[in-house]
């Protein structure tokens, strides 16, 4: 059917799920259910990697009960509408939910399917007048049409992994969160399907979307799924994978990085940091330097910068860098060899083998794609 909508039901009943999900002619009615949830952060998981439209929940269920998971998903700013399923003595939650504007509507247990049909029509037109058209960017057909069988063991280990990636990022351990992403398997068949890399790249970048929201970054990443899903169709190595990652991960941690406010760290880490960013052109810019100018040692310089921000000094210095060199690379007008010297490297090859390495791409190659 012509604009069709997503939907996910979530209930900690298995009956209940189960119920809802075959007794419905969802497709008749311009649904798709692409996946049911026992508790709320399942559906929040399921609403990232499906960009899901609609939501069937109860309120009263584990882990993340039904109100907590209509608070997280309303931040994400996600194009969703939630329908509340849930019991009488239930709807005082109903009525803190009601605040919500993804909220559509409550409805008693046990559902009448003829008025909760006529629901559906409506929350269907709904959906449509508040957001307009369904046509969202999404994985192409030849990334979803994969052959390969689904081991649920597997993949419950890989949601755990890329909750513990979010979880670094989140805790702005940076060096740590690009090791972790490094030895993250994107693809569990031999040989390797680079359909299944493609996809696991774009949940992760789902996962990204929801903790940027929910922290309350001002920053937006700079990768947009549009942006993605063209570096997506150009993957054809696992090297060419998990460059895109690391690209995703250091984006995702530099608009992390980016909106906490130099304020939580402490006087000598403020300093050390507004004297990188002051002196990022400088070709000698360096550890004994800023701690020369500081008046401290080296390795108490490094440790706090490290204890503080989850990176080396190395490490924060070659991001200024390389994010000054993203900037200069909008203008045409500035030649990739003026580029290296304005942000302090001498050497264009390696300036451009650490910009690969930060970006997943040349400079070259940035530019053609602005």
């Amino acid at each position: 059917m012509e604009n069709t909508l997503k939907l996910i039901i979530s209930d900690d009943e298995r009956l209940a799920r189960e119920g809802l999900r075959d007794n419905i002619p969802w497709d008749k009615l311009g649904y798709e259910v692409v996946g049911c949830a026992e508790n709320g952060q399942r559906a929040l998981e399921l609403a990232a990697e499906y960009n899901a439209q609609i939501i069937i929940t109860d309120i009263m269920m584990p882990e993340l009960n039904g109100l907590d998971f209509i608070e997280k998903i309303s931040a994400s700013k996600q194009k969703v509408l939630v329908v509340i399923v849930s019991a009488y003595d239930e709807f005082s939650y109903a009525q803190r939910a009601l605040k919500y504007d993804v909220v559509f509507e409550y409805l008693l247990k046990p559902l009448n399917l003829r008025e909760f049909k006529e629901t559906l029509k409506r929350l269907h037109d709904a959906w449509f007048e508040k957001y307009g058209s369904s046509q969202e960017p999404s994985l192409p057909d030849i990334f979803t049409d994969s052959a390969a069988p689904v081991d649920p063991e597997y993949e419950k280990e890989q949601s755990r992994l890329y909750s513990k990636l979010s979880d670094l990022i989140r805790d702005g351990e940076a060096d740590e969160a690009l090791r972790f992403a490094s030895g993250l398997s994107l693809c569990s068949s031999a040989p390797p399907d680079f359909r299944e890399a493609a996809r696991r790249i774009w949940y992760i970048y789902q996962r990204f979307s929801i903790l940027q929201n929910e922290q309350g970054f001002k920053k937006r990443m700079e990768t947009t799924e549009r942006m993605l899903l063209t570096e997506l169709q150009q993957i054809n190595s696992p090297e060419s994978a998990r460059a895109v990652l690391l690209k995703l991960v250091r984006d995702a941690l530099n608009s992390a990085g980016s909106e906490n406010s130099l304020k939580q760290y402490s006087q000598l880490t403020r300093e050390c940091l507004r004297y990188i960013d002051d002196n990022y052109a400088d070709p000698d810019l360096s550890l004994s330097k800023i701690a020369d100018y500081l008046k401290c040692s080296t390795n108490y310089i490094s440790s706090k910068i490290k204890a503080e921000t989850g990176r080396s000094t190395v490490t924060v210095i070659n991001e200024v860098r390389m994010e000054k060199a993203m900037e200069l690379l909008k203008d045409p007008a500035n030649r990739i060899n003026e580029i290296c010297s304005a942000i302090g490297m001498q050497d264009p090859r390696y300036f451009a083998k650490m910009f690969k390495q930060y970006t997943g791409r040349t400079p070259t190659e940035y530019r053609s794609s602005l």
